[in-house]
């Protein structure tokens, strides 16, 4: 399959329902900590996928008007319209999404990154600054490589998962926790960075570094201790 064929990928691969629940305590300390209420806000999930993150959106109270997705893919565009949610929008690669400047206090970018080839990273992460709220905040997850991969190769040899053998064809830009760091702090002056979802190597490691997933926050303005508080496994923060 192409790499970059994401209608054919969105025949093959099929979204999960399930959230990570590390994005869901930092969301929720996020909106805790705003001056506005949740119905006050506005949401974009870039790159949205079968939008399993909108309804999360509602969940914590932002109005379905006010929740919005983009995606390459047409064929998960009308499912999510099919799913009721009319607010996502069809933008083919290597464009611009339709919003006005500084128009959004929170913008999603969970497992997508990786998917983005790393000379056009940049164009895409300028494209969010711009239409992210100064006083907003950019979610991030993608996997930690090469541990995503010896993860893999565990699961085919002790659980017989096949499948795990070949990695996801669509992913080009392989990240590591400081990787991703440098990236996001091209485009924002303040990134922390929290490894997730522990895999094998974590518990015998005992380092960030050696787990399977990497969430991050990024945004222009100083983030909130707050928003950290509990995660025990976030990296330490550089001064912008």
């Amino acid at each position: 399959m192409d790499k970059q064929d994401f209608e054919k990928y969105a025949d093959v691969k099929q979204f999960n329902s399930d959230i990570n629940p590390v994005w869901d305590r930092v969301f929720t300390r996020f909106l805790q900590n705003r001056q506005q209420q949740p119905d006050q806000l506005k949401a974009l999930d870039y790159g949205c996928g079968d939008g399993k993150h909108l309804p999360r959106f509602e969940h914590h109270g932002l109005p379905r008007d006010n929740i919005f997705g983009n995606e390459v893919s047409a064929k998960r565009v009308q499912r999510c319209h099919d799913s009721g949610w009319k607010n996502v929008v069809h933008v083919p690669l290597n464009n611009i999404v339709p919003f006005a400047d500084n128009q959004f206090d929170v913008v999603n970018l969970m497992e997508v990154i990786e998917h983005i080839p790393a000379a056009k990273t940049d164009f895409y992460l300028k494209d969010m600054r711009r239409i992210m709220k100064n006083d907003g905040i950019l979610f991030v997850s993608t996997p930690n490589y090469p541990v995503k991969r010896f993860n893999d190769f565990f699961e085919v040899v002790v659980n017989r998962k096949w499948k795990r053998i070949l990695d996801d064809p669509t992913h080009v830009t392989f990240y590591t926790a400081k990787s991703l760091e440098q990236r996001l702090r091209k485009h924002f002056d303040h990134v922390a960075v929290i490894c997730y979802k522990n895999g094998i190597f974590y518990p015998r490691i005992n380092h960030p570094a050696a787990m399977h997933k990497i969430i991050a926050v990024a945004s222009p303005s100083p983030i909130p201790a707050i928003l950290l508080e509990g995660e025990t496994n976030a990296l330490p923060r550089k001064a912008a």
